[in-house]
């Protein structure tokens, strides 16, 4: 699907303001204890109004979670959430559809060290991410 210039202008605003780039590097140890480097790519927005959640699971796919209802520190219970979540090399394309868009210097920063990752990674092993 080709998203045209108003849905990416949407879409960068809607994150610039509830949602989340995750971009970071951690060690990481498997179950027999070997240590290893994990990339995390993720981004996430959630909230409690439904549509624009769904508009974006329907521009970029990725996957929508419902979160559990939890109890707030007046003791009363929130309102039910969604939360739109895209991994790896879908964030990747999320982040060349919306960077030109964005306005917060820390998901630009974010948008960038995604989408330098995956360019370099692509260069070197001719279009598959092979190790860290």
């Amino acid at each position: 699907m080709k998203i045209n210039y108003g849905d990416k202008r949407w879409a960068s605003a809607f994150l610039d303001g509830e949602g989340c780039i995750k971009y970071y590097r951690r060690l990481k140890a498997n179950r027999v204890g070997k240590v290893y480097k994990s990339t995390i790519i993720r981004i996430e927005v959630c909230g409690t109004d439904y549509a624009p959640i769904r508009f974006l699971y329907k521009l970029f796919g990725g996957v929508i979670y419902k979160r559990k209802r939890r109890l707030t520190a007046k003791g009363t219970w929130a309102k039910p959430q969604e939360m739109w979540t895209v991994y790896h090399r879908k964030a990747y394309k999320v982040c060349k559809a919306v960077l030109p868009y964005l306005l917060t210097k820390q998901r630009i920063k974010s948008a960038q060290q995604i989408i330098k990752y995956y360019d370099e990674g692509m260069n070197i092993n001719r279009g598959r991410r092979i190790g860290v």
